[in-house]
């Protein structure tokens, strides 16, 4: 009977979670870590405009020199390179911002699609900023989302967003494709949640001649726990 009754009470508790998909959404993405930077170090590999950089980011240096350039498309960087690299890194900027994140899911939208003993996945349309000019506007109204909300850890497995037809933010500009996509994992078995990989694509064409083909992918690795 007790088993009985503990199995039961995951079951109510399951569905309770699935009757309030924002509650569960938001509680997932408050267990992604975005201070782990203090105490890990990891390595970052960047694919974009074909070129691949890898760079290595250490806590244990000083401010200004946490960030090491160490591959240009596997050969030794140029002092050029390097330059520009810590320009870019080393300015205190925050890249793990919510870019894709909560922030960009429209909570009372979201709607189970998938429920499996694993995860649940929730479709959903993106918040627009309120700030967000005419062609934002058109551009993300042609988009949605899907969250995948891992049931072991309550942690977000990833957030996607694709267009559903052509998007025409202007005249004479037409994109073909759109696709983002951010995984989340914890580090090792007891480690926190972070994100763990960014991909991005965006296909079309302007003006009927000019090809717009870009993406970028951003992955995370060789995590290592430096901190006190």
């Amino acid at each position: 009977m007790r088993i009985l009754l503990i199995i039961l009470g995951l079951a109510c508790a399951s569905l309770a979670a699935a009757d309030d998909p924002g509650a569960e959404v938001r509680q997932a993405f408050a267990a992604v870590n975005h201070d782990y930077r203090s105490a890990w170090a990891y390595t970052e590999t960047r694919l974009e405009n074909d070129v691949t950089m890898t760079g290595r980011y250490d806590p244990r240096r000083n401010e200004g020199e946490r960030w090491t350039l160490l591959t240009v498309d596997g050969r030794q960087p140029t002092a050029a390179e390097i330059e520009k690299f810590h320009g870019e890194k080393n300015d205190g900027a925050d890249d793990d911002s919510d870019e894709y994140g909560l922030g960009t899911i429209l909570l009372d939208t979201l709607e189970l699609v998938e429920d499996t003993d694993s995860h649940r996945v929730y479709s959903f349309e993106p918040a627009i900023d309120a700030d967000a000019d005419k062609e934002e506007r058109a551009f993300m109204d042609q988009v949605r989302g899907r969250v995948s909300i891992a049931k072991d850890g309550g942690y977000p497995e990833y957030l996607e967003l694709t267009n559903r037809k052509p998007i025409r933010p202007r005249l004479g500009v037409r994109f073909s494709r759109f696709h983002a996509l951010t995984t989340f994992g914890r580090i090792g078995d007891d480690g926190p949640v972070v994100r763990m990989k960014v991909d991005v694509e965006l296909e079309g064409r302007a003006l009927l001649v000019i090809n717009i083909d870009e993406k970028e992918s951003i992955t995370y690795t060789d995590f290592e726990y430096v901190g006190g």
